[in-house]
C-alpha cells in the first residue's frame, strides 16, 4: 500500500510540473502595463485617417510593424498613411529625425491623427530551466507475480533530460495616439513582449493588443 502512494505521489508532482510547463508556455506574450487616455480632449472628437510611425532604425522592421498596425487600423475604419510609403528607405534615417518634415507630410496627406510606436527599453536576463522527469510505467502483464510492486516502488524507471541555461528578452514598448492639427496626445500605452518569436508575430500580436486596449477604454466600438 505504501509503495503505491508513493507510486500515486510521483505521477501527480510530475502531472503537476507538466501543467505548470503548458500553462507558462501558453501565457500571452505581450501584456499591458499601463494606460491613459486624454478623455478631455477626446470627447466628441472623430478621428478618420491615420498616420503611423514606427520608431526604428531598421527599415524592414519598421515596416513590418506598420503594416501590421496599418491593417488593423483599417479593419476598424480607419484611412491609414504609413510613414514607410512616404518615408522612402533611401532617406529614412534622415527623414525620421527631421520632426518638421514628418508633420509637412502629415499635413499634405490630410490626416488627423498620428499614432507613434517605439521601444523604451530591453532587458536580458539568464534563466536557468530544469531538467524534465517523465515517468515510465510499464504495464504489470504478469498480475501474479507477487513481489513487482514491492521491486517497482524501490527501481521506478525514470527518463529523463539534462537542466540548461536560456537568455530572456523582454521589450518595453510605447504607443502613442496625438491630434494631428494641435500636437496633443490622445491615448498612450506601456506594455512589454516578452520573449518574440519574431517580428511579423509581435507586430500582429502588438496590433491586435492596441485595438483591444482601445476598444476597452470605450474609444473604439
Amino acid at each position: 500500500m505504501l509503495n503505491h502512494t508513493k507510486m500515486l505521489s510521483r505521477a501527480i508532482l510530475i502531472l503537476t510540473l507538466a501543467g505548470l510547463t503548458m500553462l507558462i508556455s501558453c501565457a500571452p506574450s505581450q501584456m499591458v502595463m499601463n494606460s491613459w487616455v486624454n478623455r478631455e480632449e477626446l470627447k466628441g472628437q472623430k478621428y478618420h485617417k491615420l498616420f503611423v510611425v514606427a520608431m526604428a532604425k531598421n527599415w524592414e522592421n519598421r515596416q513590418t510593424v506598420e503594416d501590421a498596425l496599418g491593417l488593423a487600423a483599417e479593419k476598424e475604419g480607419f484611412a491609414v498613411v504609413k510613414s514607410c510609403e512616404v518615408l522612402t528607405p533611401g532617406t529614412s534615417n534622415v527623414s525620421l529625425h527631421d520632426k518638421d518634415l514628418i508633420l509637412q507630410k502629415i499635413t499634405e496627406l490630410k490626416c488627423d491623427a498620428i499614432f507613434s510606436v517605439s521601444v523604451k527599453d530591453v532587458t536580458d536576463k539568464d534563466r536557468y530551466v530544469p531538467g524534465t522527469v517523465v515517468a515510465y510505467a510499464p504495464y504489470p502483464y504478469h498480475s501474479y507475480y507477487g513481489s513487482f510492486n514491492g521491486y517497482y516502488g524501490y527501481m521506478y524507471p525514470m527518463m529523463s533530460t539534462p537542466g540548461y541555461y536560456t537568455n530572456d528578452k523582454t521589450y518595453y514598448i510605447e504607443g502613442n495616439l496625438f491630434d494631428a492639427s494641435t500636437g496633443k496626445i490622445l491615448w498612450s500605452m506601456q506594455s512589454d513582449a516578452y520573449n518574440p518569436a519574431g517580428i511579423k508575430s509581435f507586430s500582429r500580436d502588438y496590433a491586435e493588443l492596441v485595438i483591444y486596449q482601445i476598444k476597452k477604454e470605450g474609444y473604439l466600438k
